[in-house]
């Protein structure tokens, strides 16, 4: 588990890199890029964007987070949300799984929700 991890911490950082370092790079001429080649580079970057925020939710969601949250979150505070979110789910620690209540046709099975027993029957 703990190498998933780490793999998956690699993904975010170089996805984050490759996002970020062409968007401030490129428009203030930090480095030089042919006039043709700057269009290609700026579609990769924003494919690393997008990938930013596929490896962010895998992470959530072996860390038993909400994927909605902080994805959503990310995209909300862009652009400065991935920049946050970054460090703050690197430091996350994995919550316990939680068992829900689930639905089965006519009745309730067990189940807990944070650490409370709930019986629940029809």
């Amino acid at each position: 588990m703990e190498n998933q991890f780490k793999t998956l911490n690699i993904l975010l950082t170089i996805s984050l890199v490759l996002f970020i370092v062409p968007l401030i790079l490129i428009p203030y001429k930090i480095i030089s890029v042919p006039e043709n080649m700057e269009n290609p580079i700026i579609l990769v970057a924003i494919l690393f964007g997008f990938l930013y925020y596929v490896f962010l939710g895998m992470l959530a969601s072996k860390k038993n987070r909400s994927v909605i949250k902080w994805i959503g979150l990310s995209i909300i505070f862009s652009p400065f949300g991935t920049v946050v979110s970054y460090p703050l789910m690197l430091f996350a620690k994995p919550l316990e799984k939680n068992e829900y209540v689930t639905y089965n046709k006519s009745f309730v099975i067990k189940g807990s929700i944070r650490g409370s027993n709930l019986y629940l029957y029809d």
